[in-house]
């Protein structure tokens, strides 16, 4: 095969995957069908197993990708029932909400996945009549909930029915609808003495004036959960929820989410039901205040997607086999990336994105395409740095919209961070103190997950073994269009010493936020 060159046919067929994939969403997962995930540490089999998982990573890092692979896992490999959730869509929406419209999700897909109850099940008449009564509870307590806005003074919006005939054995008829209606339920989404296993039902009024009680969040948890232990008995299925971009919602009503989900696993039998939850980390609020009864390591199995820089040539050969992978048929390997790049230009593109799999595609993308606009035969610095000041342009808009911290915080932060490590230290790699980190890991935490900063290691000790926090000041603070900028003594952090320590990295300068 003849060397790949930025002009190739092979070339534009790349970056067109590269456009495709760098912006998947859970919702599209079926499509992804062929996607190859590059998988060194397991974690296909990790998110696999039939445990509540929390997936952690920065944006870019690969949560969606992996959740895309495990479906595609469940797809191929098992006869289990998935349902795929993007929390974007329940941005800004109250907690009654937000489970309301997972229940409901969730029972939809397993009336589909039973094909109607036509089989196995009915043979038994007291199972038959079981179904068939949970089933008519669920959907009056959620006609209940619809009708409230109309009935009480507390508000619901009301969506449009779209109702689905359901013929249970050929004959008795439940009616499920697309989508049910917002609710405010007795309680709010800050901590109150009526929480989601203890909301006060509400009396409505019906047009025959009839009174009759809605069901509360608690009877609707119960009905799900007997839905779902009959079902995996019968169908020997279990029931795995996904639940992407979790840290979309507000974090006050986190601990609602979760909790309510929780006890249904633990109440389903056989490991029956699970759901696995992709954040930011340090994003989940997972107790209301002054509780301490769930915690990450106890009642959650973790997946942690981030990979540390200070081993740079393993995450080199990572991201080259993403890149490499997109397009199976065009046979790329990894050296031919390589071969694309003038001297240390490739690590500079991963550097600038900070090992991150989007990022890097996304900066491998517009190099390429500026190296071909300046005639280039291979990638310049010239390209990657502009590359990566187009990359910083992204960074600043996502630090509007998705920052828990005050944006006039956030700006003041990436201030400091330019006048006084990059143009007064001179540095791309600092030292952050440990006793000082533990105070302002909010901003840090912050700054990593907006991409400004990047995490080198968990920690590294000095000479006097004091402990510090390494990090990587983002490539955009340290180049202009054309080159470094002047004076920078840029660390090669992840070059070892002949004793194998990162000793490039413990020289570097400590230092650590005054604001």
């Amino acid at each position: 095969m003849n060397q790949l060159t930025l002009y190739d046919k092979d070339m534009g067929e790349l970056l067109s995957k590269i456009d495709e994939y760098k912006r998947k969403k859970i919702t599209d997962a079926e499509v992804y069908d062929n996607f190859k995930y590059i998988d060194p540490n397991s974690h296909i089999s990790n998110i696999g197993s039939h445990n509540n998982n929390i997936v952690f990573g920065r944006r870019g890092s690969g949560k969606t990708s992996l959740v895309i692979a495990a479906i595609n896992r469940i797809r191929t490999e098992t006869e289990d029932v998935y349902i795929k959730y993007d929390f974007q869509n329940f941005r800004n929406k109250r907690y009654e909400k937000v489970i309301l419209e997972i229940t409901n999700k969730a029972i939809k897909k397993i009336i589909d996945e039973t094909s109607i109850f036509n089989k196995l099940v009915f043979e038994n008449h007291n199972l038959r009549k079981s179904i068939k009564k949970i089933s008519q509870d669920i959907q009056k307590s959620l006609l209940h909930i619809q009708h409230e806005k109309s009935s009480i003074s507390s508000t619901f919006d009301e969506n449009n029915k779209n109702v689905t005939d359901l013929q249970i054995g050929g004959s008795a008829e439940v009616k499920y609808e697309d989508s049910i209606a917002s609710g405010n339920l007795k309680g709010s989404a800050e901590k109150t003495a009526s929480k989601t296993t203890n909301i006060e039902e509400k009396t409505i009024l019906k047009s025959t004036d009839d009174f009759l009680h809605v069901q509360n969040l608690e009877t609707i948890q119960s009905q799900m959960f007997n839905i779902i232990n009959i079902f995996s008995k019968i169908y020997n299925k279990k029931i795995i929820l996904f639940f992407d971009d979790f840290y979309q919602i507000k974090k006050n009503i986190h601990p609602y989410i979760l909790e309510y989900f929780h006890t249904i696993s633990k109440e389903c039998i056989n490991n029956s039901f699970c759901f696995k939850v992709c954040a930011l980390p340090d994003s989940i609020k997972y107790n209301f205040d002054g509780e301490n009864t769930f915690s990450l390591k106890d009642d959650y199995t973790s997946i942690n997607v981030d990979h540390n820089l200070d081993r740079l040539t393993n995450q080199t050969d990572y991201l080259l086999d993403i890149l490499s992978n997109l397009c199976e048929n065009l046979n790329i390997k990894s050296q031919d990336i390589r071969n694309l790049f003038v001297s240390e230009n490739l690590t500079h593109c991963i550097l600038g994105a900070g090992g991150l799999p989007r990022d890097f595609m996304i900066l491998f993308s517009d190099s390429v395409k500026k190296a071909k606009k300046n005639n280039n035969k291979k990638i310049t610095a010239e390209d990657v740095y502009s590359a990566i000041l187009d990359l910083a342009l992204d960074k600043e808009e996502k630090s509007k919209l998705d920052s828990e911290i005050d944006t006039e915080k956030i700006k003041m932060a990436i201030a400091t961070i330019q006048l006084e490590v990059v143009d007064g230290l001179k540095t791309n790699v600092i030292l952050y103190p440990y006793t000082k980190y533990e105070h302002d890991i909010k901003l840090l935490r912050e700054l990593e997950n907006l991409r400004y900063i990047h995490s080198i290691r968990d920690t590294i000790k000095d000479k006097n073994k004091n402990t510090f926090h390494p990090y990587l000041i983002d490539m955009s603070f340290c180049v202009t269009q054309r080159t470094k900028k002047s004076g920078l003594k840029f660390n090669k952090f992840w070059v070892h010493d002949d004793a194998r320590t990162l000793d490039n990295l413990r020289k570097a300068p400590v230092w650590n936020f005054t604001i």
